[in-house]
């Protein structure tokens, strides 16, 4: 992610980060900029698993749906659903909450690096988990 991030930010597309491993202050910035109205923001970048695990996250994207200001939510390496793939994360099934809480915020998930048989698999479950 931390290469994704500094290629947009490379091309002039505001786009931060957050992840657990991040130093306290650099979190802080983060979501600072998440309540910041006037935040130049267009992308972030966050685990699955702070998604699931981070409370302050999740009340953060709370109040940014309640804002409108939440436009979309992208699942990158969606095969980490697939437990036939190489890369299996339990934390990524329950990124299918997100449909639920965050009611007409277009979901979408997306993975470059499946083989044909984990793409079919990840198409089925996508589509039992998301939708």
């Amino acid at each position: 992610m931390t290469d994704q991030v500094s290629s947009l930010i490379s091309r002039g597309i505001p786009t931060i980060l957050l992840q657990a491993s991040l130093p306290a202050e650099t979190r802080d910035f983060v979501f600072a900029q998440l309540y910041d109205r006037k935040s130049c923001v267009k992308l972030m970048y966050v685990t699955p698993e702070m998604v699931g695990k981070s409370e302050k996250f999740r009340k953060a994207l709370e109040w940014l749906h309640q804002q409108k200001r939440l436009c979309r939510i992208v699942v990158d390496e969606a095969h980490c659903v697939s437990q036939w793939g190489h890369d299996f994360r339990p934390d990524y099934k329950d990124l299918s909450k997100l449909r639920s809480q965050y009611p007409g915020v277009p979901l979408m998930a997306l993975t470059a690096t499946a083989n044909d048989k984990v793409r079919g698999k990840i198409k089925i479950l996508v589509f039992v988990l998301f939708q």
